[in-house]
């Protein structure tokens, strides 16, 4: 299933059999403002979605019917039917979400120059604030490995937080290392002809200059690789920085997340970068500037007018995707089969890629031995808390009393246009009758002018007087 938001979300189910391939599910409307991310949790039984509202919402597929009213009319045609399980409260705009493995907890950056984690797991809804940002962050994503989330600042800084402690449903994530890959990196220069160093400070993203939103980088399935958009080589050269953990990279071998290992030239700023899901068998190569273990993964990068596909084993891209949108890049998305990739835009579409099989590289078959992060299987985690908690009921009686209210709203003003309209149907009516008296009035004054001059002429044919005498012998007389 993919999502389409704005203020309202909406949820589609990819059909690839059918001509307009998306089939329409729900419409979801509980946010007030407009929704910045949404993101399916790891098994896909919840979603979460963050906005300008500043709520997080946390959705089930409920079997429950929506009440039909004039309120939420446009949840009359759902398919399906969602209820909000959890909601967060977070006081400014969120703009990006990431789940975690364990899907029982969820971080979220706002604009307050802060990251929050949420627990689905306790009554309370109070979140791990971390406010060492010094700007407003605007993408994160969650170790896949369970070790880190990587934040990204709008002032050019890369932010790393440990976990030591396994997270469950007592625990929120003790942090318990930071580590900041620096906005500038020093450049040593020997001056020609010259016996001493120049050093240099490059910045290693773009800073506020570049009016963008979001920046939203993504961790590699199997946790080896970490992609961050938005990145600057040299002065000019816009480029998708590339941090590896071990011996990933043959190229450049760094400390685990310390400094870029390799960097990707996108041409255009990049915003946004998703992984493929599903990884694909590898091919016999010499020249692979990432050394998988026995395996390829395929990316998708998307820049402010483009999308870029690359698979671990070459910069050259294998795909390119260019003017489908009028308006700026937001997020990108992979299904779960790693056939389809949706991007979406400023401009308010959705733009749906699909591959046939094998296009983008061959899949393991069931008899084969597929990597060790692909096997492992998420466990089914039950949720402890699976009543409401109180500000989840508190939010569904103000929305019932805002419901009650806006209905009645509607009841008063329909009946205003009623006796409104009554009002003037009678003044119709009215005016219709006077002009009918009207015109019955001018018919009977003809009426009477012609029967006076009737009565006139039989007078005088009576007497058998001139017309011209009448006044004469009335004189004589």
């Amino acid at each position: 299933m993919e999502m389409t938001c704005g203020l309202l979300l909406v949820i589609w189910r990819l059909d690839l059999s059918l001509p307009s391939k998306v089939v329409f599910l729900s419409n979801l409307t509980r946010h007030t403002c407009a929704v910045n991310c949404v993101r399916w949790s790891p098994n896909g039984d919840m979603l979460a979605s963050g906005g300008d509202d500043g709520t997080v919402l946390i959705w089930r597929k409920s079997n429950r019917e929506t009440d039909k009213n004039d309120f939420n009319r446009d949840e009359d045609d759902n398919k399906e039917n969602y209820t909000v399980f959890k909601t967060f409260r977070g006081g400014s705009e969120f703009y990006d979400l990431s789940w975690s493995p364990c899907q029982t907890s969820i971080v979220a950056t706002s604009v307050d120059n802060s990251s929050k984690i949420y627990s689905l797991n306790t009554n309370s809804n109070l979140p791990l604030l971390l406010h060492d940002h010094t700007h407003y962050v605007q993408g994160v994503t969650w170790d896949p490995k369970g070790i880190n989330n990587i934040k990204f600042y709008n002032n050019m800084m890369l932010k790393k937080d440990s976990n030591t402690q396994p997270h469950n449903a007592k625990n929120f994530v003790k942090i318990s290392e930071k580590k900041r890959v620096q906005k500038k990196i020093e450049i040593k220069q020997v001056l020609s002809g010259q016996k001493q160093v120049q050093v240099k400070s490059q910045k290693l993203y773009l800073d506020e200059e570049f009016q963008s939103y979001f920046r939203r980088l993504s961790f590699s399935p199997d946790g080896s690789v970490l992609l961050t958009p938005s990145g600057l080589h040299g002065a000019d050269t816009n480029v998708c920085y590339g941090f590896c953990r071990g011996k990933v990279s043959r190229e450049l071998l760094k400390l685990l997340f310390s400094e870029p290992a390799f960097f990707i030239d996108t041409k255009s700023p990049s915003v946004a970068v998703r992984f493929n899901p599903i990884p694909l068998k590898s091919n016999p190569s010499d020249s692979k500037f990432l050394e998988l273990e026995g395996y390829k993964l395929i990316f998708a990068i998307a820049t402010t007018d483009s999308i870029l596909i690359y698979s671990s084993e070459s910069r050259i891209p294998i795909c390119y995707f260019g003017g489908l949108h009028y308006s700026n890049y937001t997020d990108l998305t992979w299904s779960a089969d790693g056939l389809s990739l949706m991007a979406a835009s400023q401009d308010g579409y959705c733009s749906l890629i699909t591959f046939e099989v094998d296009e983008l590289g061959i899949k393991f078959s069931d008899e084969e031995e597929k990597p060790a992060f692909f096997e492992k299987k998420l466990k089914d985690i039950q949720i402890e808390t699976s009543k409401p908690d109180a500000d989840t009921l508190e939010t569904v009686k103000e929305d019932k009393f805002q419901m009650n209210y806006t209905k009645s709203i509607h009841n008063i003003n329909n009946l205003i246009k009623k006796k409104k309209k009554e009002v003037e149907i009678q003044e119709d009516l009215e005016r219709e009758i006077m002009d009918k008296n009207l015109n019955n009035a001018i018919i009977l004054d003809k009426e009477v002018e012609l029967t006076t001059k009737e009565v006139e002429v039989n007078w005088i044919k009576k007497r058998k007087i001139s017309p011209n005498c009448v006044e004469t012998s009335e004189t004589f007389h």
